[in-house]
């Protein structure tokens, strides 16, 4: 499991997408597969909130499987404003189009090879579960954020700990891990999708 300041760091050497999905994925606690599968209609600054509709897995895209799974989740101010800041830099940047789209293969498809194989899921998982618990997060509100259906998976896997409301969990994970203040512009040679 990695510390706060352990993801600071990965966060400071990831470039461009990768350093914008790893940074969602965990303040969201987000699967892979739920990152892959957004589109910027999918969010909804307003409401301060990631509408889940669809997951790709090995470029299938399908739909969310369980009613938990397609629960919205909270987006804090600062995460907004962090992806905000990758759709002004992003080559696809459209409502229709993938948040984190393949920059090098010139369509608006998901970049899944950046996660499959740079970024383990199971690692993301797990930071996400230790860092809402260890933030003062019920069980409830884990269970709740991470959308498991029954709370024996989260008991589990991720936590022990007792508190109050998703926002609440979310916004203390952006204070405790801030996104690095250094270019995310894509350059040559940088990506490989």
């Amino acid at each position: 499991m990695l510390t706060a300041e352990e993801i600071g760091k990965l966060l400071s050497e990831l470039r461009g997408p990768w350093r914008t999905a790893v940074y969602v994925a965990v303040i969201t606690g987000l699967k892979v597969s739920e990152l892959l599968g957004l589109k910027w209609a999918d969010l909804d600054f307003a409401a301060g909130e990631i509408r889940l509709c669809r997951g790709i897995v090995h470029q299938y895209i399908g739909e969310m499987k369980t009613e938990t799974s397609r629960k919205p989740v909270p987006m804090d101010a600062g995460l907004a404003d962090v992806v905000t800041r990758w759709r002004g830099i992003a080559p696809y940047n459209q409502d229709r189009d993938y948040i984190f789209a393949s920059p090098t293969r010139m369509v608006s498809s998901p970049i899944g090879r950046m996660l499959r194989y740079h970024i383990r899921p199971a690692a993301q998982r797990a930071t996400f579960g230790t860092l809402v618990s260890g933030e003062g997060a019920d069980v409830a509100t884990t269970q709740s954020l991470m959308r498991h259906a029954n709370v024996s998976i989260t008991m589990d896997k991720y936590v022990q700990a007792v508190t109050p409301a998703k926002r609440d969990a979310q916004s203390r994970i952006v204070k405790v891990i801030p996104f690095p203040n250094v270019p995310t512009r894509l350059t040559e040679g940088s990506v490989t999708g």
